[in-house]
């Protein structure tokens, strides 16, 4: 059986790794449940785990998102270390989605809960920007069991639309 294939890209700075492995779950499960019987397959695309300097890979990984129909962005306190940064992966998004021709159809942000560490004011403010947009899909989760939660409903969400 042939089958639809939507690829889904996750970004997460390095200290987010069980967020991205759950990624993989969670869209493992989703295809399972509902895509595959739609004849759909979620196809998950990250970095490798423990690459500190994604730098060198730029070209791949940028045109990794551009052949993407969705992106997800899982951010705590800040974007990443200068090595690992994805503001520019989300920047990438953000336009491949206004570009009519661009396979990106939805972006969701999920941010970790701050448990009490020191939050950076770029990402202070792109939490209340996207807040105070009704079309942007924006989370917070306190814990990795509220982050798939969170993550399969935007999922299902996206499979709709497809």
């Amino acid at each position: 059986m042939a089958y639809i294939m939507y690829r889904v890209f996750c970004a997460t700075p390095g200290e987010l790794e069980a967020e991205r492995r759950a990624f993989y779950d969670v869209v493992g499960e989703i295809n399972e449940a509902e895509a595959m019987p739609k004849n759909i397959l979620l196809v998950p695309l990250s970095i490798v785990p423990y690459i500190v300097n994604k730098l060198p890979y730029q070209p791949v990984v940028d045109a990794n998102v551009a052949v993407c129909r969705f992106f997800a962005l899982v951010l705590h306190d800040t974007w990443g270390a200068p090595t690992r940064n994805f503001e520019p992966e989300y920047t990438l998004a953000f336009r491949l989605k206004a570009d009519p021709a661009a396979a990106m159809e939805g972006i969701a942000v999920f941010f970790k809960a701050a448990d009490g560490a020191q939050i950076e004011p770029e990402i202070l403010q792109l939490k209340s920007s996207l807040q105070s947009q009704r079309d942007q899909q924006s989370y917070e989760f306190a814990g990795l069991d509220q982050y798939k939660q969170q993550l399969r409903a935007q999922l299902s969400d996206w499979l709709r639309v497809v």
